[in-house]
């Protein structure tokens, strides 16, 4: 009877339906979890352009899903390179893959599936990352599309993102750019590939070809554990390898989810030169370890607010325009505290840059920086011991101030104001501090001042190694004392060179900021501002080098004689200038292997110094800064047009500085210049086209 009571039966039905919805529960769970993984990868698709596709998606438990051969990449990057018919190449010709794992498992937790810890790990094998730059830009820039806000376009192309700016992938993912949580990560058998791709011209064929710089970390293996509610660690060791050598890397470090802060430490086995800086920077550069900290990558209304420090260890840097020797044991330490807006950059004062001691500040604003920049900034190196400033100064920095013995603290102050778009708006504002007890000890034990102010031998190293000795005094024949040289001739040379030389200590701002203005107009160095105090030096202590080691220590040198005015016993500043502008014209080049004034004079005009004409001491202050090819001045034996320009000006300049008077000015424009030395030959068989361009003001360097 039981089995017939109305109990039973809804029992058993109760039974059963549960069995089948039982039995029916896991497929309907695999069903959801399925189409949540295809709803995800339709939806990353849209938002980066990139194609996603899984060989299988298989459920090995109910709560672990494996998905077989998971790859990403991208169609725009199949760009054709139209090597053949002499065009530029533009990108890669082969689509490359930017991402690929063989067996990517990820662990469930059933019991969150509605929250963010709804996955609780995620473990990879065999996984391959392409990482490529060429002139189009980065593969991996659609990845910006996901820490932006959320996009209600359904479509969404690579190369649609890669044409926005990238300002404003910047003003918005900072906040989204390390999550509230992160699943445990394992990965194994991990290949990452750099490529940096760039056409490189053949002359003999006209045309390009694709050259490729590659790096490669084999055999990686990658974990990113939780060991707080809110902190993960994570590590990363493999092998990295260039075609320029190789070393085993452990980049290891913790993420912090709640103060979105993140610690990275990489550490090298050995020096690791890196594949890339050779060709952007023309430098090899190499370092065996680096710490970078991210305190601070928020987000607000206004701006995004970042605060980065970076530690490189052990930095070798090779480049022929940086010094001749190769940079050794070289620690750099910075820190970037700025907001991000779209329109600025501001950086705040609490930036640096460390060298060893020496502490430099920066802090300002860069105005439109995603097109022509507007900088207005300030750089302030921090009060030093200048003993521990020059203790602090790479080596191959100090050739010749090697032993240097400085008393007192230095800080020092730059402000720059500079817009892209108007050169000429530049503005530099210098500013240095000294302690009271300043002053120079020693300038090192290849130097020694107090020689230079009587009678020494000069040796000039020629360029191509040889060299050219003779006495700075009255053993020399041609040497000439500062009262003996004509007035107009000092004149004529300091117009050209120099026009603030007795009132500056060494440098000239304006001409500095000419020159940075001339530059940039015309996108190369074509004008240069060392004023005779700093030619002094190079002519005097350095070699004829052109790398940034020769011009610091021509800096460091130019401030320190000219702020002690060593060349003078008394540091009376009018005898040190006369006495240094004496040295200057007397060992100067003035024509291929014409060193001096006297010899100047006998060279091109068969007489002393003192009896040139103010034509003639214009013409030898024009042909200073290219003393060895001083017969392209001329045509036939006539002047150029330009250069009389130049001379005329220099007679009117004269005029206004009352050194001259206006009937010898107007006598010094109407004379012939006559040459009857030994350069007469070059002169009149010289047959290069003539030169009539105009010639402006600004081209001297009156003050």
């Amino acid at each position: 009877m039981f089995l017939k009571s109305r109990t039973f039966r809804l029992w058993l039905a109760g039974f059963l339906t549960a069995a089948i919805l039982a039995a029916l529960f896991p497929f309907a769970v695999q069903w959801v979890i399925e189409s949540k993984i295809r709803d995800g990868i339709r939806r990353f698709e849209n938002r980066t352009g990139l194609s996603v596709s899984v060989g299988q998606i298989e459920f090995e438990r109910m709560n672990r899903v494996v998905l077989h051969q998971l790859d990403v990449s991208g169609d725009s990057l199949k760009r054709i390179a139209n090597a053949d018919s002499g065009g530029i190449p533009f990108g890669m010709a082969d689509s490359l893959l930017l991402f690929s794992s063989d067996r990517t498992a990820i662990h469930l937790n059933l019991w969150r599936a509605f929250s963010r810890e709804a996955i609780s790990g995620i473990i990879s094998d065999t996984v391959r990352i392409n990482l490529n730059w060429d002139t189009s830009g980065f593969n991996f820039s659609p990845f910006a599309n996901l820490f932006r806000g959320r996009d209600t376009t359904t479509q969404h192309t690579m190369s649609d993102s890669l044409k926005k700016s990238k300002m404003i992938y910047k003003t918005s993912y900072f906040d989204r750019f390390i999550p509230d949580y992160f699943p445990d990560l394992s990965v194994r058998h991990l290949t990452m590939r750099f490529i940096n791709a760039y056409p490189e011209f053949i002359p003999k064929r006209k045309k390009y070809r694709i050259k490729r710089d590659v790096m490669t970390f084999q055999n990686g293996i990658c974990s990113l554990t939780k060991i707080q509610p809110d902190q993960s660690q994570f590590e990363l060791k493999g092998l990295l390898v260039s075609e320029l050598g190789q070393t085993q890397a452990l980049i290891s470090g913790q993420l912090n989810y709640t103060t979105k802060q993140v610690m990275v430490n990489t550490l090298l086995d050995r020096s690791f030169k890196l594949p890339f800086f050779s060709r952007w920077l023309d430098m090899d550069l190499a370092l065996k370890g680096m710490d970078l900290m991210l305190d601070e990558a928020i987000s607000d209304s206004a701006a995004d607010h970042v605060d980065l420090q970076l530690l490189l260890h052990d930095i070798a840097l090779t480049s022929e325009a940086v010094a001749t020797k190769k940079i050794q044991g070289l620690d750099i330490g910075a820190r970037l505290k700025m907001d991000i807006e779209p329109d600025h950059i501001r950086i705040h004062p609490q930036s640096r840059i460390d060298v060893g001691q020496i502490r430099v500040f920066l802090s300002g604003t860069i105005r439109q920086p995603d097109r022509q920049p507007d900088f207005d900034m300030v750089f302030t190196l921090d009060t030093i011991p200048l003993q521990e400033f020059f203790a602090s100064v790479p080596p191959v920095f100090m050739t010749k101030l090697e032993g240097i013995r400085v008393q007192g603290k230095m800080s020092y102050t730059l402000g720059l104001r500079l817009s892209m778009a108007r050169p000429d708006s530049v503005r530099i504002e210098p500013e240095i501090g000294l302690s009271r007890d300043f002053r120079v000890i020693s300038l090192g034990d290849s130097i020694d001042m107090k020689k230079y102010r009587g009678d020494f031998m000069h040796v000039v190293v020629t360029e191509y190694g040889s060299d050219s000795t003779f006495w700075v005094g009255k053993d020399n024949p041609y040497y000439t004392p500062y009262d003996s040289i004509p007035q107009h001739l000092v004149w004529a040379v300091l117009l050209s060179e120099d026009g603030s030389f007795f009132r500056n200590d060494g440098f000239n701002v304006l001409q500095i900021e000419k020159s940075i203005a001339e530059n940039l107009k015309r996108k190369k160095f074509a004008r240069g501002a060392s004023t005779v105090s700093m030619q002094f030096v190079k002519n005097i202590f350095l070699s004829r080098e052109k790398t940034l080691s020769r011009k610091f220590q021509e800096l460091i040198l130019t401030w320190l004689i000219g702020k002690n005015r060593m060349l003078d016993e008394k540091k009376d500043k009018e005898t040190h200038k006369k006495r240094l502008l004496e040295i200057y014209l007397n060992v100067i080049e003035w024509g291929p292997d014409v060193y001096g004034v006297g010899r100047a004079s006998e060279f091109y005009f068969k007489k002393r110094p003192s009896a040139l004409t103010v034509r003639e001491s214009a013409f030898l202050a024009t042909i200073i800064p290219n003393p060895k090819k001083y017969e392209r001045y001329f045509y036939r034996g006539q002047l150029r047009k330009s250069k009389k320009n130049y001379m005329d000006m220099l007679a009117r300049k004269m005029v206004a500085q009352q050194i001259i008077g206006h009937s010898e000015a107007v006598d010094a424009t109407d004379s012939p210049l006559i040459i009857t030395g030994d350069a007469l030959p070059w002169v009149y068989h010289t047959s290069y086209g003539d030169s009539t361009g105009p010639v402006y003001e600004d081209d001297l360097s009156f003050e």
